[in-house]
């Protein structure tokens, strides 16, 4: 996740050039559209062309992709003091967990973890999720007897 302005600003510079990029391309194919239609050209040189031109205009579209996939998961300054306030106080209770379970409790809900347990297609399942992350982990059970 990007955390601040000077990681930002690259990010939308580079977005920023890619958007012009992509508008070039796309006009040198309608140019070798119009050099088609005219005839002044073989025809097999004019699809190579294409070929190449399409191409790169895909490389870019999903750089674009990608850059705007990145610019959109930055952070606030609340969600990071929000996020260094939860380290602290992990942190504090990291050396007392080893001997108090509920001080480990207290760092599992700090962290936001939840897990569920299922039975999906008579496969025993256990769906993980965490307050810092986008994604779910799901686990099937390979060394448990099918659930009935």
């Amino acid at each position: 996740m990007v955390l601040n302005d000077s990681i930002l600003w690259p990010l939308q510079e580079r977005l920023n050039v890619i958007d012009k990029l992509i508008a070039e391309n796309q006009n040198l194919l309608d140019r070798l559209l119009d050099l088609y239609l005219s005839g002044e050209f073989a025809k097999e040189m004019l699809i190579d062309r294409k070929k190449r031109l399409e191409n790169t205009i895909g490389a870019l579209e999903k750089e674009q992709a990608s850059l705007v996939d990145q610019l959109a998961q930055t952070l606030t300054e609340k969600q990071i003091q929000g996020l260094q306030d939860i380290a602290t106080r992990i942190s504090e209770g990291v050396g007392e967990a080893d001997k108090n379970f509920e001080a480990r409790r207290r760092i599992i809900e700090y962290l936001g973890v939840e897990v569920t347990l299922a039975v999906e297609n008579k496969e025993k399942v256990v769906c993980l999720r965490c307050e810092f992350s986008l994604n779910s982990l799901l686990i099937v059970s390979s060394n448990t007897r099918n659930a009935e």
